[in-house]
């Protein structure tokens, strides 16, 4: 049985340039591509395709592709980035012109599909789904990761005990104190949410050992150091503590959990990196160990 060639997703009548003719450039950084050909029936011809491309050399579909199936007439793309198109890239004046003056020519916008030879405009229904190369574009809001991230360090070898409201701190010297750093986000100036916190010591000793866990959006400057008072700058970037109670001995040290001293959760939402910052403070006069670790692992609900 023959088919007709199909009117409503491609427009056989229409003068368009062949596809070996589209160029593409990045209208700046690097461009994830993806697509497919469409035929005279309006069906898809030939593999989906994903590629990159640049802003200083054009792009065409066969650099894209590999190759254009010989029963293409069109052809539908989406572009991670905004980027240029032009059409004369069987000519090297043209190409060049392109490659010099990308702004003087066809503007394609970002992460909306885009048709180029016969595929109809004004009938043609993005409802396709195109297979993206992985990256941070995505079509709505991905979110909901569940993560668990921890830092640790060694206390000073003494076995001062602590008053409540003192810094526990890998130095007694303050401007040699690391805060605990943990890399939260999923994404560069990404954000979520903190809800428990697993507090470790290696010591098994149990009396005393309530503790409060403070964070920070940057990197903390204490006043002082190990068995000093807790006393920092960077007020700005707070975003709350967990209050943590030792109650869990095992062989190789002690444990508990913690909730928000505040709410239910904490909310984070970085301007920058993946990490937040954190400091220990005693709530209770703990006598500690001589060169004791503490481990303090956060769960993270990312976005």
């Amino acid at each position: 049985m023959s088919r007709n060639p199909a009117s409503s997703v491609v427009d056989i009548a229409v003068q368009v340039s062949g596809l070996q003719a589209y160029m593409f450039l990045s209208a700046g950084g690097t461009v994830n591509v993806t697509g497919i050909f469409v035929n005279n029936y309006g069906d898809q011809t030939g593999n989906s395709f994903a590629s990159t491309m640049g802003a200083a050399t054009a792009k065409t579909l066969t650099d894209f592709a590999g190759a254009i199936p010989s029963d293409a007439v069109g052809a539908i793309l989406e572009f991670s980035g905004a980027a240029y198109a032009g059409f004369g890239a069987q000519t090297p004046g043209y190409v060049t012109d392109f490659q010099t003056n990308p702004s003087r020519y066809a503007p394609v916008p970002a992460s909306t599909p885009q048709v180029f030879g016969r595929v109809n405009p004004l009938t043609y229904q993005p409802s396709i789904a195109i297979s993206a190369l992985p990256s941070e574009s995505h079509i709505g809001e991905v979110g909901g990761r569940i993560a668990r991230t921890g830092d640790s360090f060694t206390r000073p070898a003494d076995t001062t005990a602590y008053a409540s409201g003192d810094l526990v701190a890998n130095s007694v010297t303050a401007g040699s104190v690391t805060p605990l750093s943990f890399a939260v986000a999923r994404v560069a100036q990404g954000s979520g949410m903190l809800r428990r916190l697993k507090l470790r010591k290696s010591n098994t000793s149990l009396t005393n050992a309530s503790f409060r866990v403070h964070l920070y959006l940057s990197s903390p400057v204490p006043s002082n150091g190990d068995n000093g008072a807790w006393l920092t700058d960077n007020g700005a970037s707070y975003i709350g503590s967990f209050d943590v109670t030792m109650d869990r001995v095992f062989t190789d040290g002690a444990v508990g959990i913690g909730t928000p001293t505040v709410g239910t959760e904490i909310n984070f939402a970085l301007t920058s990196g993946q990490v937040v910052y954190g400091l220990i403070e005693a709530r209770a006069a703990y006598t500690p160990a001589s060169a004791e670790v503490f481990t303090v692992i956060l769960e993270d609900l990312q976005n």
